[in-house]
């Protein structure tokens, strides 16, 4: 005796799910706005590229640079900004 179950409704949901995620990423991702998500703990989880633009750090700098006892990846960031007038440390 087998148990036979039908998935397809829950690939087809997943898959849906997927897409609007790819397309909200994108929009995102290409806005002309600054956008940064923190954790808890104050580290950077995304950061766009107009972020990427405007500071002049790439995303590999910056997720997860946090050290114990030192700024957090996102106050680095402000500061270094801050420091150059508002311009790209590039």
């Amino acid at each position: 005796m087998g148990v036979e179950i039908d998935i397809s409704e829950k690939k087809r949901i997943e898959n849906q799910l997927l897409k609007e995620k790819e397309f909200s990423d994108s929009i995102i991702d290409t806005a002309n706005s600054l956008i940064v998500s923190l954790d808890l703990q104050g580290q950077i989880i995304f950061f766009n590229k107009k972020c990427e633009e405007v500071t002049g750090y790439n995303k590999s700098e910056i997720f997860g640079v946090e050290e114990p006892g030192e700024a957090s990846a996102a106050s680095r960031v402000v500061g270094d900004h801050r420091q150059n007038g508002g311009k790209s440390r590039a």
